[in-house]
């Protein structure tokens, strides 16, 4: 089974690894820096030996269930998409594979934006089921299905104050995982507790200020944007 370094260690930008499998433009290594898109957040891009990496994506794995955490996906292989076919690469291989260094940044601190307007969401209008997200380099979105309240202008105000008081304070984030699966993760910033195994930034300083609009998409799905801006102090 490969070995996700990125769970360890999210700012890890390359690694050596061996080849395991090819299969069409599709790349397989026993371990890798590259996070597979999941929890919303969109895989990386990068370099295997010159050959550019242009997404990521899981294949295969098993159901966990746990009492304390959400069903998630484990064990699964992580596909290495290329943009055009394998060029001078074979299964046994050694080979350097290295992200887009500055594209995950961004997106670790999206994700960990998203966490903070998550929560604060439902601080401020209560919980809703949420439908649909989706975490990019540009902007993060969130689908909450809500038939009886909308989310409107002066309540997402006080979800961007209360975000944006977190990210000034320049709170820690830790991300603990499960004794019985290392891939079920609890993301921790401060008493906020949220299940994510997503990539994120050392401390709410770095995500950069937030910023929050709404855009209905029908009678009961409220949807939400969010984008960041600043923060730009790499590792």
């Amino acid at each position: 089974m490969v070995r996700k370094l990125y769970l360890q260690d999210p700012y890890l930008e390359e690694c050596t690894a061996i080849i395991t499998k090819i299969e069409d433009n599709k790349i397989f290594l026993d371990q890798t820096v590259f996070y597979p898109e999941g929890g919303g957040q969109i895989g990386d891009q990068g370099w295997i030996e010159g050959n550019e990496v242009i997404d990521t994506q899981k294949t295969g794995g098993n159901l966990f269930y746990h009492s304390n955490f959400p069903i998630i996906k484990v064990g699964s292989e992580v596909a290495h998409i290329l943009k055009e076919p394998v060029k001078g690469l074979r299964e046994g291989m050694e080979v350097k594979a290295k992200i887009n260094w500055e594209r995950r940044h961004r997106l670790m601190r999206m994700h960990a934006a998203a966490h903070l307007v998550y929560y604060y969401t439902f601080q401020v209008f209560g919980e809703m089921y949420v439908k649909g997200c989706h975490i990019a380099e540009d902007r993060a979105r969130f689908d909450f299905y809500s038939p009886d309240k909308r989310l409107d202008r002066e309540g997402l105000d006080k979800v961007e104050e209360l975000a944006n008081l977190i990210v000034k304070e320049n709170i820690p984030i830790t991300n603990v995982p499960l004794n019985e699966e290392p891939e079920a993760i609890n993301w921790i910033c401060g008493d906020m507790h949220i299940p994510c195994g997503g990539t994120h930034v050392r401390q709410t300083g770095d995500i950069g200020e937030i910023s929050v609009r709404r855009n209905s998409r029908g009678k009961s799905l409220e949807r939400i944007y969010l984008e960041i801006g600043g923060g730009d102090s790499f590792k």
